[in-house]
């Protein structure tokens, strides 16, 4: 529905993209997505359900093939394209980094998320 996934190569846009017949949100909220920089850090490609978009500038907005709404290219492409992740093994792609903290997916514990049981 959202096209969203979570792992290393991954990072949250702000992002109001539903799937067609769903009526998207107004106010862009975070979704996760795999992303890859250009050599030169001058554009972000950011794929959703296996499709490619290209940030070229920044705070852009990206419309997807099949999905109503958009995601928001980061303020500072050149920046983003610089940013070093520094969580406890990536959140062993069961949450996000945030302020070098790792915040678990529903179902997911410990500081980098990897147990399925209650720390």
């Amino acid at each position: 529905m959202l096209g969203t996934k979570f792992g290393i190569s991954s990072r949250c846009f702000p992002s109001t993209i539903l799937k067609l017949g769903y009526q998207p949100e107004t106010i862009p909220k975070g979704n996760c997505y795999q992303f890859q920089c250009a050599a030169e850090g001058r554009e972000v490609y950011v794929l959703v359900a296996g499709q490619k978009v290209v940030c070229q500038q920044n705070s852009q907005k990206l419309s997807v093939k099949g999905y109503s709404g958009y995601i928001v290219c980061p303020d500072n492409i050149f920046k983003f394209c610089r940013y070093k992740r520094f969580c406890p093994n990536f959140c062993s792609a069961n949450g996000v980094c945030i302020n070098n903290r790792c915040i678990c997916l529903k179902g997911f514990y410990g500081p980098d998320c990897y147990s399925n049981k209650p720390v």
